[in-house]
């Protein structure tokens, strides 16, 4: 490599990286718990439900993330020039950025997963509940097989990780499908089914027995879902370095970085941004769920 005969700085973003997911990580964990509590102590049925349950699997899948990122990824070359990185480090790298990508799968399908249920305990109607079971079968498929696609992209396995060691030059033998195509196509399905994921309980917010301005309450609270939709748009455009780089562990820091937020910006009950001064919207649709099945 020209850069590493040559001795050129190494840029290094690890700091803000560590930073980002440590701080995203906490808030994200703690109102999770926050949300957990509150539906098993302070709500109207006071016990957890399926939507409860599913993101609370996503804990310790969200943690490993957390733990995998920092003392895998950055610790490994991530946020810096790899002509600063040893060879050992860059293979290591690829095996932790392995790992990651199917844990990014499972806890997205999981978030999923989360609001689908949420809305199933929500809408008795038979249509949107039709439309709301087909969109979980849909979510477990895609997942699946994007799951398959992550784990078998390279032939051999190993290549996934030894196509990293570019100390002297690209030396791995190996073949792998078209990477940037599957993160496009997962990343445009995730951008749309989130606009899915929204217009589904606004269309059918108008047909539950609440007053309008808790009606708008919560109309707002699933709004805010629009945040983490505008994430995963901005993530998008780091796709293009996702695969084609000869720069990985610098040039794959955007994807990494706007996929951690995706998943850690602070979770409520649902899976996504929520704050705990909207709570009251989510005793209301209790106290709907508790007449509805009297």
């Amino acid at each position: 490599m020209t850069k590493t005969v040559c001795q050129a700085p190494v840029r290094d973003q690890t700091t803000r990286f560590n930073v980002m997911v440590l701080t995203f990580g906490i808030i994200a964990g703690a109102t999770v718990v926050i949300r957990l509590k509150f539906k098993e102590f302070f709500s109207v049925k006071r016990r957890l439900e399926s939507d409860d349950w599913i993101i609370f699997t996503a804990l310790p899948v969200g943690l490993a993330c957390i733990i995998l990122e920092v003392t895998g990824l950055t610790a490994h070359g991530l946020g810096r020039d790899m002509w600063g990185i040893s060879r050992d480090n860059l293979i290591a790298f690829g095996r932790y950025f392995y790992t990651i990508q199917s844990l990014y799968v499972l806890l997205m399908t999981q978030i999923k997963l989360t609001f689908c249920f949420f809305y199933l305990n929500i809408f008795s109607g038979r249509i949107i509940r039709r439309f709301l079971w087909g969109t979980v079968i849909f979510h477990i498929l895609f997942s699946l097989a994007f799951f398959i696609g992550v784990l078998c992209a390279c032939i051999p396995v190993e290549y996934h990780w030894n196509k990293f060691d570019w100390t002297n030059g690209p030396t791995a033998e190996g073949r792998c499908l078209n990477i940037n195509s599957g993160g496009w196509a997962n990343g445009a399905v995730s951008v749309a089914s989130d606009f899915w994921l929204l217009g589904i309980p606004l269309c059918g917010i108008r047909k539950l027995k609440l007053h309008w301005k808790k009606k708008v309450g919560v109309a707002l609270m699933f709004l805010t879902g629009a945040g983490v939709t505008i994430v995963s748009i901005l993530r998008l455009t780091s796709i293009p370095h996702y695969a084609k780089t000869t720069n990985p562990t610098w040039d794959q820091y955007d994807v990494i970085w706007w996929s951690t937020v995706e998943n850690t910006t602070p979770n409520g009950g649902e899976g996504r941004s929520r704050a705990p001064s909207l709570l009251w919207s989510y005793n209301a649709l209790d106290m709907h769920r508790q007449k509805r099945t009297r």
